[in-house]
């Protein structure tokens, strides 16, 4: 069944064509948009809305549309439903690319991405740091940097998605719209334990997580890794983090 929604800013129809995602905080469909796709939330509440609002109000210079590539993948407008109800919102829709996850371990390189070479791998490390460059120079905060958050295509042009979990700072009122999530193995060790719900993050905080995600591209391995000699299970990725940031 196909659902019609209308935009915020003009009230042009919009037709959710197909489900392609699902995700804890949300679905994310096709539309008749050419070029964008929407993300429908479980539960768009007003404070979601109103962090939207603050994102469309103050968009990031995208480095990359002079090379006619998207590398933001930034929220486009609002949708509603006949109601006058915000449900969502347009983004642009990242066409050929893949995860980071499929190009930085050599095997599973070598079957997706057969043509992406070391110097490819540099190039994609070098526009991912760029890209998040602009997107800290408008005052936001990614928090939750991981492989499957970022896009590379055969050319390594990179595109960042799930911009909606950015930390978001409102200007006007000085309110911060927190990043709730983090993944492990990716969140430095003075978060670690925190309510994310409740924390300000800071562009420090995301710079740990740039050099472990540039870490994974050039060595094809976590930077905390290694090889357990100890009694018992291996530590996961956290406590390594706090041991070796302690030490």
């Amino acid at each position: 069944m196909i659902v019609l929604l209308n935009r915020a800013s003009n009230n042009q129809p919009v037709s959710l064509i197909k489900q392609i995602a699902d995700s804890g905080e949300g679905e994310v469909w096709e539309t008749n948009q050419s070029g964008y796709l929407a993300k429908i939330y479980h539960d768009p509440t007003s404070a979601r809305i109103e962090k939207l609002k603050v994102m469309l109000a103050n968009p990031p210079v995208d480095p990359m549309l002079k090379y006619n590539h998207v590398s933001i993948a930034w929220p486009s407008d609002l949708l509603k439903d006949s109601s006058g109800k915000y449900l969502g919102f347009l983004m642009p829709a990242i066409r050929d690319s893949k995860q980071l996850s499929s190009v930085y371990n050599p095997r599973r390189r070598k079957k997706v991405a057969p043509g992406f070479n070391w110097y490819y791998l540099h190039v994609t490390a070098l526009n991912t740091a760029w890209i998040i460059q602009e997107i800290h120079s408008k005052g936001y905060v990614l928090g939750d940097i991981k492989l499957e958050n970022i896009l590379v295509n055969d050319r390594a042009m990179v595109s960042v998605i799930d911009t909606d979990s950015f930390q978001v700072r409102d200007s006007r009122s000085n309110k911060v719209y927190r990043c709730t999530v983090g993944s492990e193995g990716f969140t430095p060790a003075e978060l670690l334990g925190k309510d994310f719900s409740s924390t300000y993050q800071t562009v420090t905080h995301d710079r740990f997580r740039i050099g472990v995600l540039i870490h994974y591209l050039l060595f094809g391995y976590h930077p905390f890794s290694g090889q357990w000699i100890g009694v018992g299970e291996s530590p996961d990725q956290n406590l390594t983090i706090q041991k070796e940031a302690r030490s």
